[in-house]
């Protein structure tokens, strides 16, 4: 069993390292498994073998928004989290723990918020939810935050089912 997950592990790098060798527009590559714990702890195992940095994004978010008026939480959302990445420099960046990105009360696209962070650092994203070939979703569809993409205008090895 170890052995076909360091197989699986180094298949999974070797596939992320060609796709951000090959320059895509928005350099973000989103790891997808609608089971939370597995795309977490899978995440984090893949960033310890590569040596890339981690960024909880939920615990980042906290820290930044937990004295802030809520009038202005999504605009210091994108601001405290722009920093945190591009402290990251050159990355790649394991992003975790996006749940509160997804928020209603935030009214943030986290999607085209790592689009737009993966200009400035590279990102690799444990995105909870599930990949289609064509849909991207968030959650289940009995979720309360359930959310649906139909373009992601990411390059197609940019979404990885796990």
């Amino acid at each position: 069993m170890r052995h076909r997950w360091r197989v699986y592990v180094e298949d999974l790098l070797d596939h992320i390292d060609r796709t951000l060798a090959a320059r895509p527009y928005f350099p973000c590559v989103l790891l997808v498994h609608t089971d939370v714990r597995r795309l977490e702890t899978e995440g984090e195992q893949l960033a310890l073998r590569a040596g890339w940095d981690q960024l909880a994004i939920s615990r980042a978010l906290t820290e930044a928004l937990i004295d802030a008026p809520v009038a202005r939480r999504s605009t210091l959302a994108s601001i405290a989290l722009d920093g945190a990445l591009a402290q990251r420099r050159p990355g790649p960046i394991l992003c975790s723990d996006l749940a509160l990105l997804f928020e209603p009360l935030l009214a943030l696209d986290p999607l085209a918020l790592l689009r737009q962070w993966s200009r400035s650092v590279p990102v690799v994203a444990c995105w909870p939810g599930a990949w289609t070939g064509t849909d991207l979703t968030y959650a289940v569809p009995e979720h309360a935050h359930y959310r649906l993409w139909s373009a992601t205008q990411l390059c197609s090895g940019c979404i990885i089912r796990l």
